[in-house]
């Protein structure tokens, strides 16, 4: 329902959502964005991450959560529980390929993971601040990683695979922010 063409890749399966994020490696296509079933996007949010896009960089927008806005905030720390974190962007495919997409070997929060790896390889995002995408979840599947005994375990894994990087910072207060 994009007002841009877009082609979209479904999959009801038990497959973890890292997996199937990592087949968007063998898109031909210009730029990928990861969805989960709880994610609706406005019909412009192509248009408009596309408007927004530099190169070397992704696009994320701010989203609503029920009736509240969210603004993303990349500077947010561990101890924050990552309720903030970057949900969807309009990912370049050359990028998301050189970095070898997300870690299926972890058990949640790969996306932290994966957008940590991106800040530390100096690839950064630009905020499209108008909620563009609904996150339908309302944070349960949040609510119920930090709930598992382990989080803390999961969590300095994807620390320390980033060099001990706990906060997106490399990416704070750049022009393009």
């Amino acid at each position: 329902q994009q007002t841009i063409p877009a082609i979209v890749l479904a999959a009801e399966s038990p497959r973890t959502p890292a997996r199937f994020r990592n087949e968007a490696m063998n898109a031909t296509t210009p730029f990928v964005c990861f969805l989960d079933a709880d994610d609706m996007l406005e019909p412009t949010f192509i248009e408009e991450c596309l408007r927004a896009y530099q190169p070397m960089k992704y696009v994320y927008t701010s989203w609503k959560c029920g009736s509240v806005e969210v603004k993303p905030n990349l500077c947010v720390t561990a101890d924050d529980d990552y309720r903030s974190h970057l949900v969807t962007t309009l990912y370049p495919t050359d990028i998301f390929k050189a970095l070898g997409g997300f870690d299926e070997s972890l058990s949640g929060h790969e996306d932290v993971d994966f957008y940590l790896r991106s800040a530390s390889q100096g690839v950064c995002g630009v905020h499209v601040d108008k909620p563009l995408l609904k996150y339908t979840d309302d944070g349960a599947r949040s609510e119920t990683f930090n709930q598992r005994a382990d989080k803390k375990a999961i969590m300095d894994r994807v620390f320390l695979a980033n060099g001990g990087q706990r906060t997106i910072m490399a990416c704070c207060g750049q022009p393009g922010e």
